[in-house]
């Protein structure tokens, strides 16, 4: 299991090390932050419900149930059974660009919470894949970029997600 870690760790350093700029050094902890999440998540449900009709006050309403059931009970009951140390603790090269959290670092919430409501949008408005999963991605992308997550912590985050093709 070690040379997983390893892996693990070499890729971490490559994106938290090898991708680093001024660019992302800006961008990156602004796509992390919750009130950016906080702000999409009222600006959708108040589309949904308001020029949605029936089927977009249930999309609202399952948005809700999937983000709060992905992060509040699945992600904290693994975060707790697993307890993974965060790369920002555990490694002292580690360029942490936001704050410095001691919860478990497995899975992400973020990743989690993002592709939850990517699967929602999905099965509710077949297109919405192609806005919704760059996001969950570049936010899942930040999370190991800023430091507080291994690469791992994200893909388990982000397995609530599996597009299926519509014919």
């Amino acid at each position: 299991m070690s040379w997983l870690e390893a892996i693990d760790t070499s890729l971490f350093r490559f994106v938290n090390h090898g991708l680093a700029n001024g660019v992302f050094d800006w961008l990156m902890p602004q796509l992390a932050s919750p009130r950016w999440f906080f702000l999409a998540a009222a600006v959708a449900l108040g589309i949904l419900c308001c020029k949605g009709g029936r089927r977009g006050r249930v999309c609202a309403l399952l948005l809700l149930l999937a983000v709060a059931l992905a992060d509040g009970l699945v992600c904290n009951s693994v975060k707790h059974a697993v307890n993974r140390v965060r790369p920002c603790v555990a490694l002292a090269d580690t360029r942490c660009l936001i704050g410095m959290s001691r919860s478990g670092s497995m899975p992400s919430s973020h990743a989690a919470n993002w592709f939850a409501a990517t699967m929602v949008c999905f099965v509710y408005y077949r297109r919405s894949w192609r806005i919704m999963t760059p996001l969950a991605s570049v936010v899942s992308f930040s999370r190991v970029y800023n430091g507080v997550h291994y690469p791992s912590d994200v893909l388990a985050g982000s397995c609530t997600w599996r597009p299926e093709r519509s014919s």
